[in-house]
This record gives C-alpha cells, sequence and structure tokens, in this order.
C-alpha cells in the first residue's frame, strides 16, 4: 500500500468515525464501517482528479494545506504545557489561524503589510495570541489539575527507577 493509500484509508475511517459517528451516536458499527468504506471512494477519487491537476496547482494545493495543518501546533504543545489552554481558544485560535492562512496564499496582496511574513506565519501568531488570551479569560477545567498532577506523579515515581 502506497502513503497515498495509507492517508485516503485513515481519512475515511476518522471522517467516519470522528465526524459522522459523533455526529449520530446511534449508527452502529457495521454502519460506520459502510460509510468508511463509501468515504474511501470518495477521497480516492478526489485524490486521482487533484493528481492530474497541473504541477504548480499540487505545489499550491500541498502549501496551502501545510499553512493550515502548522496551526494544530498550539493545540498540541501549548495544550500539553499550559495547565490554561482550552477549547475555546484552541477553536477559535485554530479557525483564525486558517482564515488568515487561506488569506496570505489566495490573496497574497492581503499580507503585504506583514513585511514579507507568509499569511501561515501570521495566522500562527494570531493563532498563539488567541490561544494565550482565551487561557486567561476563561477559567480552566476543573479536570485539568487532576490530569497534570496524574503525569508528574507518574513520572516522578517511574523515573527514580532508571536513575
Amino acid at each position: 500500500m502506497s502513503t497515498i493509500g495509507a492517508v485516503v484509508n485513515v481519512s475515511s475511517v476518522l471522517g467516519a468515525k470522528d465526524l459522522i459517528g459523533t455526529a449520530n451516536p446511534k449508527l452502529d458499527r457495521d454502519r460506520l464501517f459502510k460509510l468508511a468504506r463509501t468515504l474511501t471512494i470518495i477521497i480516492g477519487i478526489l485524490a486521482i482528479i487533484v493528481s492530474m491537476m497541473d504541477l504548480p496547482n499540487l505545489m499550491f494545493i500541498a502549501l496551502t494545506m501545510y499553512d493550515c495543518s502548522v496551526q494544530a501546533f498550539h493545540a498540541v504543545f501549548i495544550g500539553l504545557f499550559w495547565k490554561r489552554a482550552n477549547i475555546q481558544g484552541v477553536g477559535v485560535g485554530f479557525m483564525v489561524g486558517c482564515f488568515w492562512s487561506l488569506i496570505g496564499n489566495f490573496i497574497p496582496a492581503s499580507v503585504v503589510w506583514a513585511g514579507g511574513w507568509s499569511g501561515g506565519m501570521i495566522g500562527f501568531f494570531f493563532n498563539m495570541i488567541i490561544v494565550i488570551v482565551c487561557g486567561f479569560i476563561f477559567k480552566p477545567y476543573e479536570k485539568v489539575d487532576e490530569i497534570f498532577d496524574s503525569v508528574k506523579n507518574y513520572r516522578e515515581i517511574y523515573s527514580k527507577k532508571w536513575i
């Protein structure tokens, strides 16, 4: 199986299980499996169509997707190390970051004011600011301290054995 085959397969299963399955929890396992197979066919056909496009278009699509996917950095790394990171900041920050990434790629003249920074980097900066500001505006979830403490205790207990 090629890399694109694996990506298509994973995308279809995640789409069926996480998007459709979450939106409609009454669907049973067999129905979700059929939906995943249908999504595999749809995503595969879309991948074939995209692969037949002109090479500059493929590079543009790849760079645009990269600019948007980089916006998930704050959700992962700030969320791992800062207790006040929350879903409000991550969600809004991700959307604002993707917005600036898309604006910067599709309308490059709109980000000239940034002194040569790409739309993805502008979005990355605004995304970080939004995550931090929302961390101070909204109170942290109750279970966050418990999760951080369990990780801290896990590290302390097991790291002494190996030292």
